[in-house]
């Protein structure tokens, strides 16, 4: 539609003013819009804008207003040369933003690029300028100016676009910068040859000028100019060595066109080489340190990728390949064989839980720094997480000497750690397990170590135990039961025995304990020994304990109907007791059984009631609230204090078979039983013995006053079939020979 307009008219005019108006409008509309260093570039290009605007106003208005043609140099032409100074602090606030890593190199290629550039200008456009005779000084002046402008202008976008991080709205303006530097240096050359045919070209170029100006200032990325990617200046890409090829060719092509200024075209030649030659080196130079950048970061990934970053150690990944190269070795005639040791801290949980976690890195750091001191030759220390560390032993299998080596270590841990930031001294101890021999796979010989540390842990801890081959028969029977417990309860395969309580002075019978027997499927009745600690570690106690509570009220509210006075007393497990929904348990039991609550005796550990004595408190005056009663299972075995026993609502205390079994051999199991007697007696407790199995130690209890006993001497647990009998049937005089 424009081209469709009258040459040089009104309405041809009333475009260009009006385009050059609106981008001007638009770069301050984006300069309001931005903070910093971008609007710094917005507002210097609403300003060159302006001048522009203004120039080009002044060019059509003058000839249309006046009737005369405009003469060269006109003020339109000092406002269009005002705008070259503001485009390029706006370019240099472009390129301050955008800057790339290789800011030398990057000039260099600007030098480069304006040498050649200069010289084709030199040779086209600023060399007949000059050279001019024909023109007033200040023509003169002004027809120079424009060239030198555009070729600055080219400078600061080679600068922009070569090495920077570019973003849309920065490709814009360069494009848009670079239209008006080409318009500008084809005005010049027809303004040298005296033509007008490159008017339609022109008008389009300052066209698409303003139009660019415009899309940039509404691009989303004109806010920040933020970069989508950053780009690699240190690469000798194609582009690259193209562009570097064609500043060298430029010179002898140009040269061959025989210029009148030989000398000044050969200086820039010989300037351009030169600095070509500079910027080639320095490229070698940045490829060099980057291969040796990526050499050191390789380096440090495939240490972090086999060392523990905490404390420098060979981690999992690398012990196991060192142990497998290891055991490849040990098959060779003359290997003494590969030892391992599974090293791990005692308690260490407890120390990030109290000192926090901070403390506990550093706790580990001196750990590692300490075994690395206690090892020799031919010993390799890893980490395998948390506070696992492991020692591999190449040449060493003799029992004694790897014993000698688990005392040393377990010594050297056991001094005292001063740890930085903490006031006082740290002492930890630690558990070994240790294994030798022929293993077919490194996963053998660790898992076989792992076995005899279990065992270390379970004989007490700070010890060292030697892999035995039964250990993982043991092991292996631990996991089968493990499995097979997770579906026991659902399987129906629990079952409750109940042995009789008895009064001691009639010795009728006063209650039942319930006690839980598994019946596996395939290894038959599973020892309660061997049960519990399984149920305790696999999380299944207190689901099984709930089972108990309803199917041992259920059971006793059957044998009230022979006989009312009879109790059930159940153990309540540590975790059990543990959970303020115990309460809502028990009370679940009573409601669904129908059962007197006083005819259910809770048994807890006198452990599980001191390990949160105010808690413990709360939970048993809840439960005392439901009716139930409570006993001490096992009394005198825990670390009770008699100010505590005042304040626990109590009704029996249960004398643990460990005091009875020796009252009769011990005069000082005889004397502290006979205190714990007493003790009850003086709180208005009942007290039970536990574990009775011979007439003389019946005959001490009835001595000392003991409320109740039960016993294998009296009757073994029974299954609830023959416990129907026993009520039916029962006689005092046979219980005792």
């Amino acid at each position: 539609m424009y081209f469709a307009l009258p040459a040089g008219g009104t309405a041809q005019a009333a475009i260009q003013v009006g385009l050059c108006a609106a981008s001007a409008a638009a770069t301050g509309v984006a300069a309001a819009r931005t903070r910093g260093l971008a609007r710094m570039v917005w507002a210097w290009h609403a300003a060159a804008l302006t001048f522009l605007t203004m120039g080009t106003g002044y060019l059509y208005v003058y000839p249309l207003v006046t009737g005369h043609p405009l003469v060269f140099p006109s003020p339109a032409d000092a406002l269009v040369l005002v705008m070259y100074p503001c485009i390029g602090v706006a370019l240099w606030a472009l390129a301050k933003l955008s800057r790339g890593e290789d800011h030398r190199g990057d000039l260099l290629d600007v030098l480069i690029m304006v040498a050649g550039i200069g010289a084709l200008m030199w040779v086209s456009v600023l060399g007949p300028a000059v050279h001019a005779r024909d023109l007033p000084l200040l023509a003169h002046v002004v027809s120079v100016s424009y060239p030198v402008a555009d070729l600055m202008l080219l400078a600061m976008l080679a600068r922009l676009l070569i090495g920077s991080r570019r973003s849309g709205a920065m490709r814009l303006l360069a494009a848009a910068s670079g239209l008006m530097a080409v318009a500008d240096t084809l005005l010049a050359l027809q303004l040298a040859s005296d033509t007008s045919k490159l008017g339609i070209l022109l008008d389009c170029l300052y066209l698409l000028n303003c139009a660019f100006m415009v899309a940039a200032a509404f691009h989303p990325s004109a806010r920040t100019f933020a970069p989508s990617a950053a780009t690699a200046t240190h690469r000798l890409t194609m582009p690259r060595l193209v562009f570097l090829g064609a500043a060298l060719m430029a010179f002898p092509i140009l040269l061959a066109t025989g210029p009148d200024d030989v000398v000044l075209i050969a200086a820039l030649a010989v300037s351009t080489f030169v600095a070509v030659l500079a910027r080639m080196s320095r490229l070698n130079r940045r490829l060099d340190g980057a291969r040796r950048s990526i050499e050191d970061k390789s380096a440090q990934l495939r240490h972090q990728a086999f060392h523990d970053g905490l404390t420098g150690l060979p981690n999992r990944a690398l012990i196991m390949d060192r142990l497998g190269h290891l055991l490849a070795g040990s098959g060779r005639p003359g290997s003494a064989g590969v030892a391992a040791m599974f090293i791990d801290l005692d308690g260490f949980k407890d120390v990030n839980d109290t000192l926090g976690h901070e403390v506990g890195d550093k706790l580990l750091q001196s750990v590692a720094g300490r075994l690395r001191g206690s090892l020799r030759d031919g010993e390799t220390i890893g980490r395998l997480g948390g506070d696992e560390f492991v020692v591999l032993l190449d040449g060493v299998t003799d029992p004694y000497a790897l014993e000698s080596i688990a005392e040393r270590i377990v010594d050297v841990i056991g001094q005292p750690f001063e740890i930085q930031g903490w006031t006082s001294p740290i002492r930890v101890t630690t558990s070994i397990g240790i294994a030798a021999g022929p293993a077919a796979t490194p996963d053998e010989l660790l898992r076989d170590a792992d076995m005899a540390l279990y065992d270390a842990k379970a004989a007490g801890k700070n010890c060292y135990i030697v892999f035995q081959p039964e250990t993982q028969t043991a092991v292996q029977r631990r996991h089968l039961l493990e499995q097979d417990l997770r579906s026991a309860l659902q399987a129906e395969q629990f079952q409750l025995v109940y042995q009789p309580i008895y009064r001691l002075k009639e010795l009728d019978i006063a209650g039942f304990e319930a006690l839980l027997r598994w019946e596996h499927p395939s290894l038959g009745l599973i020892e309660p020994a061997e049960m519990i600690p399984l149920l305790e570690s696999t999380g299944k106690i207190a689901d099984v304990g709930r089972w108990v509570l309803r199917e041992a009220c259920d059971q006793m509210a059957i044998w009230r109907g022979i006989n009312r006075d009879l109790i059930v007393s159940v153990t309540i497990s540590h975790r059990q007791f543990g959970r303020d929904a115990i309460v809502e348990h028990v009370h679940e039991a009573l409601t669904a059984s129908g059962l007197a609550p006083s005819a259910l005796t809770l048994d807890i550990s006198e452990t599980s009631l001191m390990c949160d004595i105010e808690a413990s408190i709360r939970r048993l005056h809840q439960l005392k609230a439901l009716g139930v009663q409570i006993a001490i299972d096992d009394f005198g075995v825990g670390h009770s204090s008699l100010a505590h026993l005042q304040r626990l609502p109590v009704d029996r205390l249960k004398i643990g078979r460990a005091f009875t079994a020796t009252i009769t051999l011990l005069p000082e199991s005889a004397a502290l039983l006979h205190m714990l007697i007493q003790l009850g007696r003086q709180l208005g407790l009942k007290t039970l013995a536990k574990g009775v199995e011979t007439a003389t130690q019946i005959d001490r209890l009835r001595a000392g006053n003991v409320d109740e006993i039960q016993g294998f001497l009296l009757t073994p647990p029974l299954d609830p079939d023959d416990i129907e009998a026993l009520l039916l049937d029962h006689d005092p005089q046979t219980l005792v020979p």
